[in-house]
């Protein structure tokens, strides 16, 4: 399965942008969720570098994960997928701008409530950004808070 790489960019479209002024140039990149019991709907745009390789981010060490929490808490795919993968986020968390980081996922996360905002701020404080090629199809493992990415080549699968 490969990712579209050229798609419009629909970020102006919304409040976000003024929110995410001044953040690093990057192209976009989407993929859709077909996920419609959700209230999250649409391309999640991905940062992609000079290299054409997508950002994806996870949290190494234990506490709370960061990509596979949405799991955890509401099942909810679209918000794992703006996790690991939302240009805007990517840009904040590379320019170790923390608390942007934190508002742009409570920001695009909709309808999900943060209780502690400030574990949300300091959760984003370890996040890790690896560069992979487009099309690479993963998942994000978590085990006591520590995220860790599987290639679906490295996974023997059985059939039943």
């Amino acid at each position: 399965m490969s990712l579209p790489l050229q798609t419009p960019d629909l970020s102006k479209t919304n409040e976000r942008e003024s929110e995410a002024e001044g953040l690093p140039a990057a192209q976009s990149s989407s993929a859709e969720s077909s996920n419609a019991c959700f209230p999250l709907t649409g391309p999640v745009e991905r940062y992609v570098n000079e290299e054409g390789k997508v950002a994806v981010m996870y949290k190494s060490g234990y506490g709370g994960g960061w990509s596979s929490l949405p799991f955890i808490h509401s099942n909810n795919p679209k918000e794992q997928e703006i996790r690991a993968f939302d240009k805007d986020i990517v840009a904040a968390v590379l320019k170790k701008d923390y608390k942007l980081a934190a508002s742009l996922v409570k920001l695009k996360v909709s309808g999900v409530d943060y209780e502690d905002k400030g574990s949300l701020e300091c959760a984003t404080r370890h996040v890790r950004i690896d560069w992979l090629d487009p099309g690479q199809e993963i998942r994000i493992s978590e085990y006591d808070g520590d995220e860790s990415i599987v290639f679906k080549r490295d996974v023997a699968w059985l059939r039943v």
